[in-house]
């Protein structure tokens, strides 16, 4: 798996939750950047 697939694969992981809670309108760019870090 490349880099680039490993960063995707843990924007996933970490924005499924976040679109759950807050749907996906809801849920900010913000919000995923604190999410996975980057």
């Amino acid at each position: 798996m490349t880099k680039g697939e490993q960063t995707r694969q843990q924007i996933v992981q970490k924005a499924a939750p976040l679109f759950n809670r807050k749907g996906y309108e809801g849920t900010s760019l913000s919000d995923l950047m604190n999410a996975t870090g980057l």
